[in-house]
């Protein structure tokens, strides 16, 4: 997604965060080398201040112990500094060069407290001192006082109202004290007002993704990526999204130009392989899988990727090929076992899949796919002595096992048999997952079998609803309707299941009724 740290800016300008224990060493380099000549001018100063800053021109002593405790600085002893500092003042107890210079003094010395009340005295002095303001504000920052850090950019910004960076330091102060309104606020004042402010952009989008207002993210990596064409994580974000969309077209262009820009990152390309199929593109999808599949020999998931392929577009033999291939580079892979157990399943080669199941579970006892299937083998093989124990096994190891539930609910509904049982199972699957269309069809089955025909295709038609392209549905909704003597409307779906399951003899003989 985004930089791993949603809230710093990951730029030459940010601000890390940091403990207190380090923040002399740090501010040694990054705060404090500053000589007395670089200093800012204060734009205005009270009366007296100004003064007392005339009079430090003529001041010689303190000059002298000033500059001593800038050498002493210099070469690292604070001690040192701190009283050269503290006798100038002596000498001119209204310059906030001076407390400033002190203060730097003691917070690299570790004594934080006491280098915040000189800056807050030079603060006084010249209340429009930017280098103090900047100074105290940073310190919070770091030191994590959020709401003081805020009090203080607040005012700088104030002062510089044009400063990107004491407005970015702003906003994560707000995000560090879980402002995320005022923060995100402040992100969009500086996307406006600079509208190639790309940083600005990425954290608009990350906290929307954040509040899942996908559609703002949308709209800010798009203008991310308008500026940047090439910027990676933007990409990523924006083909996650596409994605979620179930925008095809979109997520196919960004995951072209991802795996240019980044060619040896092979998920890419698995993943465009994936929703190439997903979008119906199975030309493009199989040649990009076949040749992924010659480049790659050794990746697993590009023959799982293109046994899917064929086998949701009906090509049940093409599938049993790519897994032939692929057994013979992983003959020991469980995966593959098991979708080779699949799908002899599904063309009731039983006694073919049962052995392919029973070589996981000779490695793997505990497998569920390999036991859900080994059940769903059995019963297809009407063992269902067999198939009811093991259902009743895998759902006493695991209660919560819904996917079992539904099988063992099915079956029984098909049988006809414990169909009390059957609605109890269903109904826990339900409460697990309302929307599953599987479970919904299991439930109007079992109505179906109790002779409840109306609510039966209450609930087989919210199944459809949800995935109104599984000839299955259909023919239940077919036969549902048919009980009810809708015979126009059984024979609708009917002819839909048999437009998919074109040789479906079972849904000939009903269109003949």
């Amino acid at each position: 997604m985004l930089a791993q740290n949603k809230y710093s800016r990951n730029n030459d300008n940010a601000i890390s965060v940091m403990s207190l224990s380090s923040i002399p060493f740090v501010f040694l380099f990054f705060l404090l080398m500053i000589s007395c000549a670089g200093l800012k001018p204060d734009k205005k100063i009270t009366e007296k201040s100004e003064q007392q800053e005339e009079n430090k021109i003529y001041n010689s002593e303190s000059i002298k112990h000033f500059m001593a405790g800038e050498s002493f600085a210099l070469q690292g002893d604070y001690a040192m500094a701190v009283l050269e500092y503290q006798d100038a003042l002596k000498y001119d107890s209204l310059a906030p060069t001076i407390y400033l210079a002190l203060g730097k003094a003691y917070i690299n010395l570790g004594k934080v407290d006491n280098g915040i009340e000189e800056i807050k005295k030079a603060i006084v002095i010249a209340p429009e001192n930017i280098e103090a303001h900047e100074l105290l504000a940073q310190i919070y920052f770091l030191s994590k006082r959020n709401k003081e850090a805020i009090k203080i950019y607040t005012k700088l910004i104030a002062l510089k109202p044009k400063d990107l960076q004491i407005q970015y330091r702003l906003a994560s102060s707000y995000l560090n004290d879980h402002k995320v309104e005022e923060a995100l606020k402040l992100f969009y004042e500086i996307a406006e007002n600079n509208p190639n402010e790309v940083y600005a952009m990425e954290k608009i989008a990350a906290i929307s993704l954040l509040n899942e207002n996908f559609d703002e993210a949308i709209v800010y990596f798009d203008k991310i990526l308008k500026i940047q064409p090439d910027n990676i994580e933007a990409l990523r974000s924006r083909t996650d999204l596409a994605i979620m969309a179930q925008d095809f077209p979109k997520s196919i262009d960004l995951l072209k130009h991802l795996i240019e820009l980044k060619p040896k990152e092979v998920k890419l390309k698995e993943i465009l392989g994936q929703i190439l199929s997903r979008a119906g593109r199975f030309k493009e999808a199989r040649e990009f899988l076949v040749k992924l599949i010659e480049l790659y020999p050794d990746n697993k998931e590009y023959y799982i990727n293109l046994y899917f392929l064929f086998v949701n577009q009906g090509f049940l033999p093409e599938a049993d090929r790519v897994l032939d291939s692929a057994m013979t580079k992983f003959s020991d892979s469980n995966e593959i076992l098991i979708l080779k157990g699949s799908l002899l399943n599904s063309t009731k080669k039983y006694n073919e899949s049962e052995k392919y199941i029973k070589d996981v579970l000779d490695k793997d006892p505990d497998n569920i796919q390999a036991l859900h299937l080994l059940a769903g083998t059995w019963e297809g093989q009407k063992k269902y002595n067999l198939s009811d124990s093991l259902y009743k096994q895998i759902i006493a190891q695991n209660s919560e096992d819904a996917i079992a539930m539904n099988n063992f609910s099915y079956s029984l509904a098909e049988r006809g048999v414990n169909l009390d049982t059957a609605m109890v199972m269903i109904d826990k699957a339900l409460k697990m997952d309302k929307n599953n269309p599987s479970y919904l069809d299991t439930k109007g089955w079992i109505l179906y079998k109790k002779g409840d025909y109306k609510k039966a295709a209450e609930f087989i038609q919210k199944a459809f609803s949800i995935e109104s392209k599984n000839p299955e549905l259909m023919e239940h909704l077919g036969d549902v309707y048919y009980k009810l003597n809708d015979i126009k409307k059984s024979k609708k779906y009917y002819q839909q299941a048999l437009t998919i399951d074109k040789n479906n003899k079972r849904l000939k003989e009903k269109l003949s009724q």
